[in-house]
């Protein structure tokens, strides 16, 4: 059993509920505890029944999509041959799952990849060190390595100006996933992160 938001009809959007039967994972997936979820525009869509992943799905339906989660213990035997791992969360979770992963290396040789894609958890991690000296290790970032310097600066001067002229404000609310129902129909322009 498991603590989720969940969505029995599209038209009422989700709800709290503490026992909701939880998914058994295939062979091939690492399951995983989830400790915070934000509020986002795919969740408020799979919500809603509008997103195309639930056109074809029963209900009930889980709408979260970006999880922040604490990684369990078997993420080391899933990480045993792995070469790339796509990290759309850093922060603590990927600190965690490295000291997890690294002893478990089946190969020190072979080349394990980590491509920083995003921080849904944090903007900064906690490497351990004995990570970058144990195995072939190589972090690399998803970002603008291929665009022409030209066209970045001609975007950032952009940005810039978009800035001055009106200064972006990034605000977030952490709320209990307990209270979802009351917030999930809230207009605002803060980013809300439901947390157990």
């Amino acid at each position: 059993m498991m603590k989720a938001a969940v969505v029995r009809d599209f038209s009422t959007g989700p709800h709290y509920e503490g026992n909701f039967l939880a998914p058994i994972p295939e062979a091939s997936m690492t399951k995983i505890e989830v400790t915070a979820s934000a509020l986002s525009n795919v969740a408020r869509s799979v919500a809603s029944g509008q997103h195309y992943s639930v056109q074809h799905t029963s209900l009930p339906v889980v709408p979260g999509i970006d999880d922040a989660a604490t990684i369990a213990t078997n993420l080391a035997s899933v990480g045993e041959n792995v070469d790339m791992v796509l990290d759309y969360l850093w922060g603590d979770v990927t600190a965690s799952a490295l000291t997890a992963i690294i002893p478990a290396r089946a190969d020190a040789n072979q080349l394990l990849t980590w491509v920083n894609i995003g921080s849904v958890v944090g903007p900064t991690t906690a490497l351990p060190a004995a990570s970058l000296r144990a195995v072939n290790l190589r972090l690399v970032g998803s970002g603008f390595g291929p665009v022409k310097m030209a066209q970045l600066l001609s975007s950032l001067q952009g940005i810039a100006d978009a800035e001055v002229a009106q200064p972006f404000v990034f605000e977030i609310r952490r709320e209990a996933l307990t209270d979802i129902a009351q917030v999930w129909t809230e207009k605002t322009s803060e980013r809300i992160v439901f947390v157990l």
